[in-house]
């Protein structure tokens, strides 16, 4: 079993949705980035993420960038591209995705968060059905 994260839009794009927290960013302090609109500027930022929470070869966790110049109806106030529109990731979603069926979805909390446990759960039972 293998962890998959896309990098889609910039949540709080200081061109479009600044906000000075830096709470979920570890010691790299406020992000401060512009609204990606090319596949380059997108892969350079996600580059960037992984580089600074360890997310490389070694820690099983893949990289994929959410294309922004893809995708059908792309409005200014959506850059996402194929995924993005056909997942609607924002603010936060977890997938489980097993034999091309999606498993699991997580839904936000009423503070834009998620359940853990939920999504444990059924990884746990997921990863069971691959052992056998």
């Amino acid at each position: 079993m293998g962890f998959v994260l896309v990098y889609i839009d910039e949540a709080h794009a200081q061109d479009e949705w600044p906000i000075s927290s830096s709470r979920f960013n570890g010691n790299r302090g406020a992000v401060n980035l512009q609204q990606t609109h090319t596949l380059r500027d997108r892969t350079r930022h996600a580059h960037a993420f992984a580089s600074d929470f360890g997310f490389d070869h070694a820690s099983g966790v893949r990289m994929l960038v959410d294309d922004p110049e893809c995708g059908g109806s792309v409005s200014s106030s959506v850059n996402g591209g194929d995924f993005q529109q056909a997942f609607s990731p924002w603010p936060i979603r977890m997938y489980i995705l097993q034999g091309g069926c999606v498993r699991y979805v997580s839904e936000p909390g009423t503070n834009s968060d998620i359940e853990v446990q939920p999504f444990a759960n059924t990884l746990r039972l997921t990863a069971a059905r691959e052992s056998f």
